[in-house]
């Protein structure tokens, strides 16, 4: 299982939609306030966690899952748009 976390509706939409398409099991979340309850329910294998999400760092919560669940892979990822 592939969990998600990304608090951008539109982007979350469009990584679980791409992940679902290549029928691998994923759950996207915009809260990340259960990110362990969500670990535990599920057999998660791999995460992807947006750098930029706004309650927390990606970054700290990435280094969070590691120490809980070592054996979990991560990537982060960022979306932003520029102006010019």
């Amino acid at each position: 299982m592939v969990l998600v976390f990304d608090d951008e509706p539109g982007i979350l939409d469009l990584i679980v939609t791409q992940i679902e398409e290549l029928d691998i099991p994923v759950y996207g979340s915009p809260d990340i306030d259960n990110w362990q309850q969500l670990i535990d329910d599920r057999e998660v294998r791999l995460c992807i966690v947006d750098v930029g999400l706004r309650k927390v760092n990606g970054i700290e919560l990435i280094k969070k899952i590691k120490e809980y669940k070592p054996d979990i892979q991560v990537v982060c990822m960022s979306v932003s748009l520029l102006k010019g």
